[in-house]
């Protein structure tokens, strides 16, 4: 029986200290980043499709939201999103897209809208579609919200 116990102690130490390649390796991390010069501005990992938000313009100097939707509802079909930001919860109907990750909500806000002023006030932002909800952290988010809200302004 003692035998056996240095046996197993042993395996199991050697399963500790012995990782597979993959987990050695750094985990890709969300952050605020710019893309399109300035144009896209998301929560996510730098240059791929995963994302918490993105923020892009949209017709008349609006601002388009979108983000992850967990929905079989076929693109175009309408979808209930709502913000919380500084000054409560706004709901919003917005569209059923596809934006090469599967399906994601885009909804479409003015500038001074609280979800982007509260990005601005670098403050988190919560998320609201179907069963799901996330924050997004405001921190850091000002520096590319602030100039993607020039470029936006200046496609009036």
């Amino acid at each position: 029986m003692m035998r056996m116990t240095k046996v197993l102690i042993v395996m199991s130490l050697s399963a500790v200290f012995i990782a597979p390649p993959a987990l050695a390796q750094e985990p890709a991390s969300y952050g605020w980043n710019a893309m399109d010069d300035g144009a896209i501005v998301q929560f996510g990992v730098p240059d791929t499709d995963d994302r918490a938000i993105r923020l892009d313009c949209a017709d008349k100097g609006r601002i388009g939201i979108m983000g992850p939707a967990d929905t079989d509802e076929p693109e175009g079909a309408t979808i209930e999103v709502t913000l919380k930001g500084r000054s409560g919860a706004k709901r919003h109907v917005g569209q059923v897209i596809d934006m090469g990750d599967g399906p994601n909500f885009a909804v479409t806000v003015m500038p001074d809208d609280d979800a982007i002023t509260t990005l601005l006030a670098g403050r988190d932002l919560t998320l609201i579609v179907g069963k799901d909800d996330w924050s997004v952290p405001g921190k850091g988010a000002a520096r590319l919200v602030r100039p993607l809200l020039a470029i936006c302004a200046k496609k009036r």
